[in-house]
């Protein structure tokens, strides 16, 4: 299985081994900040708490304080949205190579050796699913998570507002 493994990342070329780096780092990033957000939503009234000692009172003050501990939890979004944006292109971009190597093998050989031709499109064909593989689970995490926020985000405006209105 690890040979095939080795096999199938030789295929691909520098392309893979790429996808594979970014794929880890993203699922590496989404999976933590998942796990903050749920545990922020565990300890909800002390963060509304610490937003309420920041303000003094101040609703204008609040809501901008609200506003940017949202943005703060959502450290590491834009790597994972870059991750989801650009690996499909660096699909498309080992497409290009691989039928270029397929249509220079056509051009030195000619027809009479198949298998060089299919070897580049076996590898425009890799690259292109590997940067789908890698974009589709990317773009549900992020999904996934800036739900997690914007319903974080609801509950703490509601809190925030229940406590302003027993002060």
């Amino acid at each position: 299985m690890l040979s095939d493994l080795n096999n199938v990342m030789e295929q691909g070329g520098w392309i893979l081994p790429v996808l594979l780096v970014l794929s880890i780092l993203g699922l590496g990033i989404a999976l933590w900040r998942g796990l903050c957000l749920l545990l922020i939503s565990r300890k909800l009234s002390a963060v509304a708490k610490q937003i309420l000692g920041k303000c003094q009172g101040n609703s204008h003050s609040k809501r901008a304080e609200l506003d940017l501990f949202l943005l703060e939890i959502q450290g590491g979004f834009v790597l994972i949205r870059i991750i989801a944006s650009i690996a499909p292109l660096l699909g498309l971009l080992g497409t290009v190579l691989g039928l270029l190597e397929a249509f220079e093998a056509i051009a030195s050989n000619g027809l009479g050796e198949p298998g060089i031709f299919a070897s580049g499109i076996s590898k425009a064909l890799l690259t292109t699913i590997a940067g789908l593989f890698v974009a589709i689970p990317h773009l549900i995490a992020l999904n996934f998570l800036e739900r997690m926020v914007d319903l974080l985000g609801a509950r703490l405006d509601c809190k925030l507002n229940l406590s302003e209105e027993n002060s």
